[in-house]
């Protein structure tokens, strides 16, 4: 069986060094098939992010600043709307994960069949 896509979601904001370990603990995930989309709350560090995953060169992280400011849910939602996988996971920037959290998680939710989706009907237009 080929390993679902899990989009993890990332809202940031002013935190240039905690999305830098968010990022680092990201990459160290065991899972594959993974993508990080971030969403930066317009802010005077948003270039420096968008450089910083520039100079990575990893296309699982995808970046979009957004003018803020914005609340919360609507910034995840926006991250919602660009993730591509088919399962959803937050990922906080001022968390630690263990390298195993996708994978055990992923594991934990199919041996107890609890395979949810969300939905939305929020659009991203140019």
């Amino acid at each position: 069986m080929t390993q679902p896509l899990i989009s993890c979601l990332m809202v940031t904001r002013d935190r240039l060094e905690m999305f830098k370990r968010s990022v680092s603990l990201f990459l160290r995930q065991t899972w594959l098939r993974k993508e990080l989309i971030v969403v930066i709350d317009g802010t005077d560090v948003a270039e420096e992010i968008h450089s910083y995953v520039m100079q990575l060169g990893k296309e699982e992280i995808k970046c979009v600043t957004v003018a803020g400011p914005s609340t919360l849910g609507r910034l995840r939602n926006i991250s919602i709307g660009i993730a591509t996988g088919e399962i959803l996971c937050q990922w906080d920037d001022d968390d630690l994960y263990h390298p195993l959290r996708l994978e055990r998680q992923f594991s934990q939710m199919e041996n107890a069949f609890l395979m949810q989706t969300i939905e939305t009907d929020y659009r991203i237009s140019s």
